[in-house]
């Protein structure tokens, strides 16, 4: 009886212990730290009724740009945000848009205005055994993002808007 009593005793403590064990709690400064580290990923866009492939490049300086691969009327185009007005480029030609060229609630938009918001305003954080979310509020609507456990994103989500960008093939860029 002695030996199942030690026996039910070192159980409990290692069963007490695991919970301890799980993955380390995630704070706001480590997920701005990943969204600022400059990273290039695949985007698979469902907006409202329309599906878009696309490349978001996002250098540690700033300077997002989204590259369009599909829908084929759209392909090639690419939106740069840097600093200052933001412009749009298709077979060469390059034009400035202006707030009422591009409205607030269009998908590139909506994205890069995502990101900014989520570097520099309040974000809660849930964490469950595998994934990450970040929640909060941006020019475009709350967003939610969402992360690996290693701290890669996947996904990004502003309800508001009816957006959702997959993302894959994140690569860290300098």
């Amino acid at each position: 009886m002695r030996k199942f009593t030690v026996i039910i005793t070192i159980l409990i403590t290692i069963l007490l212990a695991l919970p301890s064990c799980g993955a380390a709690s995630i704070n706001r400064e480590e997920i701005v730290q990943i969204l600022e580290s400059g990273f290039n990923a695949e985007l698979q866009i469902s907006y409202r009724n329309l599906e878009i492939a696309a490349t978001l490049t996002s250098p540690k300086v700033g300077g997002e740009s989204i590259e369009i691969h599909s829908p084929p009327s759209l392909a090639g185009l690419t939106a740069n945000f840097s600093a200052g007005t933001p412009t749009i480029t298709h077979q060469g030609l390059t034009a400035e848009l202006t707030n009422t060229d591009i409205p607030l609630t269009s998908a590139l938009t909506a994205i890069i205005n995502t990101l900014n918001a989520a570097r520099s305003n309040e974000i809660a954080i849930s964490q469950t055994q595998n994934l990450i979310t970040a929640k909060g509020r941006g020019l475009s609507g709350n967003f939610t993002l969402t992360f690996t456990e290693d701290l890669t994103l996947k996904s990004i989500e502003i309800r508001q808007i009816n957006l959702i960008a997959n993302v894959t093939n994140l690569t860290h860029i300098n």
